[in-house]
Parts: C-alpha cells; sequence; structure tokens
C-alpha cells in the first residue's frame, strides 16, 4: 500500500501551529487555574490562622483582667505574719511566753506612763509611749525608773531606749520614748 499525502508543508505549518496554540492555551488555562486554587488554598489558610489569633488574642486579654483583678484582691489581703508568730509563740512550748512579757509590762509600768503603740516581731518588743511628772518625780526621771525595771527584769536580754524627747501634751511636759526590748532571758 502507497500512501500519498497531499497536505501542503503551509498547511502542515499551520495545522502545527493551531495545535500548539490550543496546547499553550490550555497550559495557561491550567496555570492560571493552579494559581487561583493554590491562592483560594493560601488565603483560608491564612483566614483560619487570623481567627485562631483572634481567639488568642481575646484569651489573653481576658486573662489580663483576670491579673488585675487577682492582684487588686491580693493587694488587700492583710499581712498577718506579725500575729501569727505571736499566736505560736503564745501557743509553743518556749521558756518565754509573750503573755508573761505583757504581763510584766502591765505590772512594772507607773501610773504616769501611757503607751502608743506595742509592737511585737523577731523577738523584739517595741515600747513608744509618754512619761508624766513633776517636780521630784520630773517625766525623765519617771521613764528612765520604767528603763531600769526592764533592765532588772530576766525576760529581757538586752534593753535599748531608742528615743528620748521633751513634748507637751494637752499643756502637760511630757517625755516622748521608744524602748527595744530583747526577749530572751529565763
Amino acid at each position: 500500500m502507497i500512501e500519498m499525502n497531499f497536505i501542503t508543508k503551509e498547511y502542515k505549518m499551520k495545522l502545527f501551529l493551531e495545535n500548539l496554540l490550543k496546547a499553550s492555551i490550555v497550559i495557561v488555562v491550567l496555570i492560571v487555574l493552579a494559581e487561583i486554587g493554590v491562592g483560594f488554598y493560601l488565603n483560608t489558610i491564612v483566614k483560619s490562622q487570623q481567627n485562631k489569633i483572634e481567639i488568642v488574642n481575646g484569651k489573653i486579654n481576658e486573662l489580663n483582667k483576670k491579673n488585675k483583678e487577682i492582684r487588686k484582691l491580693y493587694k488587700n489581703i492583710p499581712d498577718y505574719s506579725s500575729r501569727i508568730q505571736v499566736l505560736n509563740d503564745l501557743v509553743s512550748e518556749k521558756k518565754l511566753r509573750l503573755s508573761e512579757v505583757l504581763y510584766y509590762i502591765k505590772e512594772v509600768t507607773p501610773l504616769k506612763i501611757w503607751y502608743s503603740s506595742l509592737t511585737y516581731k523577731d523577738g523584739k518588743v517595741i515600747l513608744k509611749g509618754y512619761a508624766a511628772g513633776k517636780n521630784k518625780n520630773s517625766p525623765e526621771v519617771v521613764a528612765l525608773s520604767l528603763e531600769e525595771k526592764f533592765r532588772e527584769s530576766k525576760l529581757f536580754r538586752n534593753v535599748i531606749a531608742e528615743g528620748f524627747k521633751r513634748g507637751n501634751v494637752l499643756g502637760n511636759d511630757v517625755v516622748v520614748f521608744t524602748y527595744q526590748l530583747v526577749l530572751g532571758g529565763e
């Protein structure tokens, strides 16, 4: 069998170019569709990640608000550590109890002395107060007699007079004093 080709070279070239053009258009369309698909996919991933970020940011804001509230509440909690220490000392089996010290202070305090504050911390009692007196029993003499009684006691390891200054309260001459009584006697 003999085949004969009656197609001219120009027509062959035209068919080749048409097929090439069709293939190119198909390839371009496939590339564009792939880009659109990839773009859409990436866009949905970005949106889902943005949504997750917004959710996390919302939770962070909620936690920050709760943290601020907790800090406000924490600031309002009073410090009871010194009171707990006093209670522990009262309940403990120590030789020297704070109640004994308080009773001793009450017993040796002269009538012309009054206390403005009494603080107990770390085995020390800090007394602040006023001493009044006239003539022989001047305020200084009254305050020094109290200090002498503290020094004679075996309840205190050390007695420190931290402040002594003259003052006037309601028209009366007084001495303002501060004593630090270090516990640790018998």
